[in-house]
């Protein structure tokens, strides 16, 4: 989202959106209001793509195992972690620290 006034200052930011089936798009309120927060405190551009690219990954596999964010554990965070970014996305060590930082900022 580009050129949005909030609180008084002219911002662009991410806004994580998801695909619920049925044609239906939806945006997700939490991580897109901390995305929101985030571009507000003046994150770089690329760092805040960064965080939403992080972020939809992360809600990506909630939805694919039918988690809800709020009710996530530890070790499923684990799995989120050893399975999908370091098995399934073959990721280097530098960028699962990046998703790590993400997630911790959320």
């Amino acid at each position: 989202m580009q050129n949005i006034i909030w609180s008084g200052t002219e911002l662009s930011t991410y806004a994580l959106l998801m695909d619920y089936g049925l044609r239906t798009v939806s945006i997700v309120p939490a991580p897109s209001l901390f995305l929101l927060s985030e571009a507000q405190q003046g994150i770089l551009e690329h760092s805040l793509r960064a965080i939403a690219e992080d972020l939809k990954s992360l809600f990506d596999y909630f939805l694919r195992m039918s988690m809800d964010w709020r009710d996530v554990t530890d070790g499923e965070m684990s799995s989120y972690i050893h399975f999908h970014l370091i098995r399934e996305k073959e990721l280097k060590d530098n960028s699962i620290a990046r998703h790590i930082s993400s997630i911790k900022g959320f």
